[in-house]
């Protein structure tokens, strides 16, 4: 495989009124360096010595998801996450049969039904969304699996203190894979240099205790030193 690749990109026309009468036509072509996407990979390996679920949403940041999916798992990468089930769906459709994350909820039964069908986790953020989890599991005979999404300030969506009750009393532990929230309001440097980041963990850690999810560990990684 060569150290780049080229990715075209669809015309851009400078005006839409008349599809015939084009001003100009332009191609715009994408350089991926996958030596550069290797040793990133390599490096939080080294770092970390942690299972690493790369993100590769929004087709790959742009970068396309196919592409991304082949050279991540060039890199050894055996867990993504998602955005929308049609992604989850894709990286089905290239063969892999590993683990999947879908990040955003889902809140349609029929559109759950089959995630859970094909095995993909699901991020679980409110109680509406964990009530049709627990329909579409019946509906397929098949248990779900979940990771908790915890809102700690950044304010989109996800569990909170005020959910505890809820959550201790609706979920199957089991089937709790693992959990993950957004930082939000300020940088993440003034998050560390101001201890918010520590406050967060350590409210998400009193959380999850309190709903009985005592095995789940938290670990936080922003940015990997120069070399």
């Amino acid at each position: 495989m060569e150290e780049e690749t080229r990715c075209l990109r669809e015309p851009v026309y400078a005006s839409k009124i008349n599809s015939i009468n084009r001003v100009y036509q332009k191609y715009g072509v994408l350089i991926i360096n996958r030596a550069a996407i290797l040793d990133n990979v390599k490096r939080i390996h080294e770092l970390t010595n942690k299972r690493i679920i790369a993100v590769v949403k929004e087709n790959g940041y742009g970068v396309g998801l196919y592409n991304s999916y082949l050279i991540l798992r060039q890199a050894g990468i055996d867990f993504f996450a998602v955005s929308v089930p049609a992604e989850a769906f894709a990286l089905r459709q290239y063969g892999w049969a590993g683990d999947i994350l879908l990040m955003s909820p889902v809140m349609e039964t029929d559109k759950c039904v089959p995630l859970i069908e094909e095995n993909i986790s699901m991020a679980v953020c409110s109680k509406g969304q964990l009530e049709i989890i627990k329909e579409s599991a019946y509906i397929c005979g098949k248990n779900p699996r979940l990771h908790l999404k915890f809102d700690c300030g950044f304010g989109r969506y996800g569990f909170g203190s005020d959910d505890v009750e809820f959550l201790k009393e609706n979920l199957n532990c089991s089937n709790i894979e693992g959990c993950y929230m957004d930082f939000g309001g300020i940088s993440i440097f003034q998050f560390i240099k101001e201890a918010v980041l520590e406050d967060s963990f350590k409210n998400l850690e009193i959380l999850l205790m309190q709903c009985g999810l005592m095995e789940i560990t938290l670990c936080f990684t922003e940015q990997i030193p120069e070399r």
